[in-house]
């Protein structure tokens, strides 16, 4: 199409020796472009979805990995607000699934795109939990909650409405056209789910939604051991060291699938003033800022 040639000769212009005021024009067309794409491939997804012609994929997939790259895509949109963002899958969940991994992919990517656009402090957080279970079939829920400027009852009304902001003053702050969460609502019901959101003004704001897929054949790649750590030798405690209270919850919840006493410390200063106890084992768990974390590359 003539947009993507336009993106695409932009990216050879930007792999030349530019200057730095046109270096900066060309990441202005770059920016400009993929927005623009964005809401073109939005507005044909919505116009086949109303039309009853778009179909879903239906292949095998690691629940795990669709997540796990949507955060890493919106990351650095995270650091450059200084925001925290961490997701948790509990480990035991069967993550093999038959499904639409690109549909799923993108449902994540909205509402995570859309907490960080509209939180300025503190942090970002998706959680997947298993909701029921049949011998063929398993639903979802997943949860994308954000510390943002939070939505209020009648802003919720009309958010998943085609083309609609919760009011005007907020486009003209954080623009958007109000097509992400629409369609992202069009998505999970079309994979036998639902979406909503629970918010108050000044509280943040939580997006929900479901979806059901197929069990895969495919064999689970085991995550943890299957047995209890404690059993395996001394015991062990392990410290957790970050002042983010999300964070530190998520990998709270992964040491205790395995089976991992946690103690929790603001900084390495509390983790010294611990006392000390016979026969326990100390293991110190950092957890970087996303900064720390985009900076060394993981």
């Amino acid at each position: 199409t003539p947009l993507n040639v336009i993106m695409g000769m932009n990216q050879l212009v930007m792999d030349t020796e530019l200057t730095a005021e046109q270096r900066k024009f060309t990441e202005q067309i770059k920016t400009s472009a993929e927005s623009l794409l964005f809401l073109i491939n939005d507005i044909l997804d919505l116009t086949k979805i109303e039309a009853g012609k778009l179909e879903l994929v239906s292949i095998d997939f690691d629940l795990r990995q669709v997540m796990e790259e949507a955060v890493d895509s919106v990351a650095s949109k995270a650091l450059q607000k200084g925001l925290e963002i961490c997701s948790y899958l509990k480990p035991t969940i069967h993550t093999q699934v038959v499904g639409d991994p690109d549909r799923l992919r993108q449902i994540f990517l909205n509402l995570l795109s859309n907490s960080i656009k509209f939180t300025d402090v503190g942090q970002v957080y998706i959680l997947v939990e298993p909701e029921e279970a049949t011998a063929t079939h398993e639903t979802f829920r997943f949860k994308v909650y954000d510390s943002g400027i939070g939505i209020s009852e009648e802003g919720q009304k009309k958010l998943f409405s085609r083309f609609s902001q919760v009011d005007s003053s907020t486009t003209r702050i954080y623009g958007g056209t109000g097509l992400g969460l629409a369609i992202s609502k069009q998505f999970s019901e079309l994979m036998d789910g639902s979406m909503g959101v629970q918010s108050d003004v000044g509280s943040g704001s939580l997006f929900w939604f479901t979806a059901v897929f197929r069990k895969s054949a495919i064999p689970q790649e085991v995550q943890f051991p299957p047995f209890d750590i404690r059993s395996a030798g001394p015991k062990v405690e392990a410290v957790v060291v970050t002042k983010n209270e999300t964070l530190r919850n998520s990998v709270v919840r992964y040491l205790e699938a395995l089976q991992v006493v946690a103690t929790c410390v603001a900084d390495i200063d509390g983790a010294a003033k611990l006392p000390k106890t016979d026969g326990v084992y100390r293991v110190l768990v950092a957890c970087p800022s996303v900064e720390a974390m985009v900076k060394g590359g993981g």
